[in-house]
């Protein structure tokens, strides 16, 4: 049905066979229709009721799309490829333990006359457990990665995990700040051969965390301010132990530079989020740069936060200190901060934890850095 000289179908036309008018005498009278999709115009009348014939897609497929995700590790053979070329692609083909994707493109179609489009694909991780809800599902969260990491046997060391230790850590990357956006969170492809407590060592920095070893059992305690779970005076240090050593102002950097991936545009780039001590630009401080690499991290944003507390905590916290003592140390876990207190001048200096390593039988030696709440952004 026609209004004036516009009507519409109930489907895009492909192409128009024909339009005719059935007269009441059982004659035909044929219009000239032309369409625009589903948009018809008629032409040598109005407000006709016309039967119009015309062809249409009935759906094949111009772009064929297959995903195929592993799921536990085993697949099926993609049935696409097997019912295109059977003598090459077989049940047997299931590419198992891959993800992949099969694209198949109609060439004849108009747009790919100048050849095959660029193909790019956004991904996400594996599915990991989060330890805090019992749930598996995709996480950005770089403490809950270390944890899959950690506890599997078929890329990781295998390890007990602290499920506890985990948590805090976990929830410490999931911070709401007052962008909107988490803390921590991580981007990373784990491809290159490595020793276990090497990439171990690498997802604990994405976590912002001090991951600890004992025995089989893997614990972490998260980088963040904290208060002082005890005071260590001279009584608790074997004579003649205590070290200070305090770092070389040349060593201290006046710059960090962290490199992260850009993900907000294609194709991904390897951007820097710099940080400055005050008067570096004016050429009044001397410019001593660190430069990292973090690829994991995906936003400026973050990389920035990272730089801001790198610088900090090089400029802030210079101090080291060691000392011995007896098994009373054992109490203390890497992450905790204590209060030093000692003739030597330390009076009230708070140190965060770093080592405690078996010395001798009874003796423990505690290796630690200067705490300072005020490096944490």
């Amino acid at each position: 049905v026609f209004s004036g000289t516009s009507g519409t179908l109930s489907r895009s036309a492909l192409s128009i066979i024909s339009a005719v008018q059935v007269n009441s005498d059982g004659t035909e009278t044929t219009y000239t229709v032309t369409n625009s999709g589903a948009s018809l115009t008629l032409s040598g009348g109005t407000g006709l009721t016309l039967l119009v014939t015309y062809t249409y897609n009935t759906g094949a497929s111009r772009v064929n799309v297959q995903k195929h995700l592993s799921p536990g590790g085993v697949d099926t053979a993609d049935t696409f490829l097997i019912s295109q070329v059977p003598t090459k692609w077989t049940a047997a083909h299931k590419l198992s333990g891959y993800t992949y994707i099969v694209l198949t493109l109609d060439l004849n179609m108009p747009r790919f006359q100048g050849g095959p489009p660029n193909v790019t694909a956004k991904i996400r991780g594996k599915k990991i457990y989060d330890c805090r809800t019992g749930t598996t599902a995709y996480s950005a969260n770089p403490a809950l990665a270390l944890r899959d990491f950690a506890a599997s046997s078929a890329f990781g060391p295998g390890l007990d995990v602290d499920e506890a230790a985990h948590s805090a850590a976990a929830t410490a990357c999931d911070e709401v700040l007052t962008t909107g956006v988490a803390r921590r969170s991580l981007g990373l492809v784990i491809d290159t051969p490595a020793p276990c407590a090497q990439w171990v060592d690498v997802l604990r920095s994405y976590a912002g965390a001090f991951a600890v070893r004992r025995g089989g059992t893997l614990s972490l305690a998260a980088d963040r301010p904290g208060t002082s779970v005890a005071t260590v005076t001279a009584d608790d240090i074997v004579e003649g132990s205590l070290k200070l050593t305090k770092r070389s102002l040349r060593s201290i950097p006046t710059v960090v530079r962290v490199t992260y991936t850009d993900a907000t545009s294609t194709p991904w780039r390897d951007l820097p989020a710099i940080a400055y001590l005050p008067g570096v630009l004016t050429g009044e401080v001397p410019w001593r740069e660190e430069s990292v690499s973090m690829p994991g991290i995906p936003s400026y944003a973050q990389a920035y936060r990272e730089a801001v507390e790198r610088l900090n905590s090089a400029t802030l916290t210079d101090l080291d200190v060691e000392w011995v003592t007896f098994d009373d140390g054992l109490r203390y876990e890497v992450g905790d901060i204590v209060t030093l207190m000692h003739p030597i001048g330390l009076t009230g200096k708070d140190v965060r934890i770093l080592a405690v390593d078996r010395q001798e039988s009874g003796r423990w030696r505690i290796k630690a850095s200067e705490y300072n709440a005020e490096v944490y952004s």
